[in-house]
């Protein structure tokens, strides 16, 4: 068996897919993320990687806030919709 080396890195894989909702002119929205991290508790602060290219960077940089929803697994084609469908 050959050994792998990997170099060190700061993510578990699989990570969870989160559903981050903002309100973009008005509407909410919501677009499935695959990349969240904690990254400090006292303050609580959260790190989420989005595309520039997502409706949802919108409505976060309108209203300068945003949710962190984890969906049960009871969501999974919900939590589908919101990654293959753009809210425009």
């Amino acid at each position: 068996m050959i050994k792998n080396k990997k170099p060190p890195a700061g993510y578990i894989v699989p990570a969870p897919i989160v559903l981050v909702g903002s309100n973009v002119k008005g509407k909410p929205n919501f677009n499935a993320i695959g990349w969240s991290v904690g990254l400090e508790h006292r303050p609580p602060l959260v790190s989420i990687s989005s595309n520039q290219i997502h409706h949802n960077n919108v409505g976060i940089r309108e209203n300068q806030t945003f949710s962190i929803n984890i969906p049960s697994k009871d969501m999974v084609e919900i939590s589908d919709y919101c990654g293959m469908k753009s809210g425009r």
